[in-house]
């Protein structure tokens, strides 16, 4: 690999911001149905502890008081504290969206990533991004005839001395030439180290971005704009890999919206 540029820093504000305002569009979201279901008077009770509360266990997510006057209540750190004043029903619908249902519903996995995206944005330093790379396709012309052997594609950060492919060849002259022409798509994924959020680590940042989005506008807020009597539309839009087009329709898609990191 030769002549390679990283992400533009801007890259770390814009992720963060968008993280930012999914996160923020669920409290908001869960502060209008306190407010819808609680009376006026009572509402000032619920205002600091309202939040969209996003847990991994169910055991901290239903945490109780055992002691005291307020023995059998949620404890403050509990995600039923975070929804004290919302209905029944939005708290039973909030409650089957945790990530902790992930294994029977794997798109609760999403509001994981968001967590962990949001509470590193805000407390930590935002995980670094780069770019990366994928092979999709090859050709290789020799100046003798050969065959290829134990062919490995090896994708990964796209830097200078990356290396693309390995593989063995068997030719009967002693001295092969080959040119390779490789076919790669490339694009901006989260870092693999310990700063980086364990759910998203080295995954694509913009698939990422978008697999929240589309579970939040699909999954989240429709049930709940259905609770608050509101109607709800919104489309996050189709999201294109361009691994898996052909090469022809990856063309026209970068002479239609100019070069991109490897998605549209």
């Amino acid at each position: 690999m030769e002549d390679i540029k990283e992400p533009r820093p801007e890259w770390d504000v814009l992720i963060g911001d968008c993280v930012h305002n999914l996160h923020s569009a669920l409290d908001h979201l869960a502060f209008q149905l306190m407010v819808g279901n609680t009376p006026a008077r009572r509402q000032r009770e619920f205002v600091k502890s309202s939040a969209f509360p996003i847990y991994l266990s169910s055991r901290e997510f239903g945490k109780l008081r055992s002691k005291g006057s307020k023995k059998g209540q949620p404890t403050p750190d509990s995600g039923l504290h975070k929804l004290l004043g919302v209905s029944s029903l939005a708290r039973t619908i909030i409650q089957g969206l945790q990530p902790y249902h992930r294994r029977k519903n794997p798109g609760t996995r999403r509001l994981w990533e968001l967590r962990e995206l949001s509470n590193t944005d805000k407390h930590r330093l935002f995980p670094l991004v780069h770019s990366s790379f994928e092979l999709v396709g090859f050709e290789v012309v020799g100046n003798v005839p050969f065959a290829l052997r134990e062919f490995e594609s090896i994708p990964g950060r796209l830097k200078r001395g990356a290396v693309v492919a390995r593989w063995a060849y068997v030719t009967a002259p002693p001295r092969v030439h080959m040119h390779v022409k490789a076919d790669m798509v490339t694009d901006i994924t989260f870092n693999k180290g310990s700063r980086t959020p364990h759910p998203v680590r080295g995954r694509s940042v913009l698939e990422t971005l978008h697999g929240v989005l589309t579970f939040v506008s699909n999954e989240v807020v429709p049930p709940l704009a259905d609770e608050l009597g509101l109607a709800f539309e919104f489309n996050p839009g189709r999201f294109v890999d361009m691994r898996y087009l052909p090469l022809e329709e990856r063309e026209a898609l970068l002479a239609e919206f100019g070069p991109t990191p490897g998605h549209v």
